[in-house]
């Protein structure tokens, strides 16, 4: 359920959820063990990210376990962003980066087959890379979010999808109806707001 933040009653189909860069966040609710388990995992969202903050890290997906991450983040700086996955520090599972232009909406999904990992940007493949079977892992989450409560998104995200073995969650993200802030897939993901993220134009 949505337990903390505060959600927009009136949202028009023409904006999406803005992270503000400061405090906006969303706790996933989920265990999709497999990013770190079997490498086996299908996640895809739009986002657009503002040329504003590129002097500050973006962190987009931030998962921490016990012993190590799995996170998707823009590095300070520049446009390059990074998707790093470790069971812990000098064991990475995977670590590649690609580029996304700002201030321009686009299509990100990443792709594991428990061999290899794809990094396709608005359907094109951008990178691939080897998974680390070796450091394959049950991992024991302490948080999976949407953004963070550090180094917070300052953008939007919308169409947020995940798909493993075991977890099924999408998230419009738009609309101007509450359901499209729910879990569409129909198994009750539900993802808790924290700070005030506001819609808007984009």
């Amino acid at each position: 359920m949505f337990a903390t933040g505060k959600l927009m009653s009136s949202i028009a189909t023409n904006k999406r959820m803005r992270f503000d860069g400061v405090d906006d966040y969303m706790d996933l609710n989920i265990l999709p063990d497999e990013i770190m388990e079997t490498g086996v995992f299908d996640i895809s969202f739009d986002m657009f990210w503002e040329s504003s903050n590129i002097a500050s890290y973006d962190r987009i997906i931030m998962g921490i376990t016990t012993t190590g991450f799995a996170r998707l983040q823009r590095n300070s700086g520049g446009s390059t962003f990074e998707f790093w996955a470790r069971k812990s520090a000098g064991n990475n599972i995977v670590r590649e980066s690609f580029n996304l232009t700002p201030d321009v909406a686009h299509t990100v999904r990443l792709v594991g087959d428990g061999v290899d990992l794809d990094i396709l940007v608005d359907g094109v493949i951008e990178t691939s890379g080897a998974l680390a079977t070796t450091h394959f892992h049950t991992p024991t989450w302490t948080t999976l979010t949407l953004s963070s409560d550090a180094s917070t998104l300052q953008g939007s995200i919308w169409n947020w999808s995940i798909t493993t073995a075991s977890v099924t969650q999408f998230l419009l993200g738009k609309g101007n109806l509450a359901s499209d802030w729910l879990d569409q897939s129909g198994n009750g993901n539900e993802v808790t707001i924290y700070g005030s993220p506001e819609a808007t134009y984009i």
